[in-house]
């Protein structure tokens, strides 16, 4: 009789640890498929920006090349030849 009801106890318990695991499982798919697609439209929105920022890169420096007294050495924001701050 009390053998019976531990095997049950032993039963419901393993039972109840499947149970458990099974969501935990569940639920930790459902996290990485939504990491998963945050990656993915991050991936996607860089893909679309890198362009813009490139070419927006590029005119900010050929506007600096195009200011007078460009040179680093004329612009005291800027590090001279040798890569000192002035």
């Amino acid at each position: 009789m009390i053998a019976d009801a531990d095997r049950r106890a032993r039963a419901a318990r393993d039972e109840a640890a499947r149970e458990v695991m099974a969501a935990a499982q569940a639920e930790a798919a459902d996290i990485v498929a939504r990491a998963d697609q945050q990656v993915s439209r991050v991936r996607d929105r860089a893909r679309q920006r890198i362009p813009a920022l490139a070419h927006r890169a590029v005119g900010l420096v050929r506007g600096l090349e195009t200011e007078p007294g460009a040179s680093a050495a004329g612009r005291p924001d800027l590090p001279g030849p040798s890569g000192r701050s002035p």
